[in-house]
């Protein structure tokens, strides 16, 4: 699995994000179980709040402001993905300075069921970075966001990702930061 990774990780830095290239496929064992989804999707009584930034080598901090964060089902299907996409045991965030727009599209799935992106909650970062989700199930879950770098025409930046568990009418507070500063890109 890591090997693949790693294949993975080094295809998608190395392609440049060539357009013309042909997606590398990726053969999940999970089919998506909409059953399973829905029921980490109904109505329950624990939030998420969280802040989505990164410190800049130049000390400048920017946010995730203005871009989605999606709240994904932890189902074995979604497990499967994100591990392929960002490593087995996922880290807070994953750098990739570049075009995130192109990075979904160097990946096909089989199978690559559509209601996989049907059946999660996304919502917007504030212009402080801040976000939540409220009214969420018991279960686990992946909040996932990017933070973009540069200026406002470019698509490069920061993907990040955190699984949570939440239960019994909680609130987790989380914090989606890199523990390592990247370059600064103006």
């Amino acid at each position: 699995m890591r090997n693949l990774f790693m294949m993975l990780f080094c295809a998608l830095l190395s392609t440049g994000c060539a357009s013309d290239l042909k997606p590398m496929t990726i053969k999940l064992n999970s089919n998506f179980d909409q059953k399973e989804a829905h029921k980490l999707l109904e109505e329950g009584n624990n939030s998420i709040h969280g802040k989505a930034h990164i410190m800049q080598q130049d000390g400048s901090i920017v946010t995730c402001a203005g871009n989605p964060v999606k709240l994904i089902p932890a189902t074995a299907y979604a497990q499967e993905r994100i591990s392929y996409l960002y490593g087995w045991e996922v880290d807070k965030f994953i750098p990739v300075y570049r075009d995130l727009t192109k990075i979904a599209k160097s990946v096909a799935f089989v199978p690559d069921a559509p209601a996989y992106q049907e059946f999660l909650k996304v919502t917007v970062c504030n212009p402080q970075g801040y976000f939540s989700f409220s009214q969420l199930a018991d279960g686990e879950f992946y909040v996932h966001t990017a933070v973009m770098l540069g200026n406002e025409e470019s698509s490069k930046g920061l993907v990040m990702i955190q699984r949570v568990k939440v239960s019994g009418g909680e609130t987790q507070e989380i914090a989606l930061t890199p523990t390592r500063r990247p370059p600064s890109i103006k």
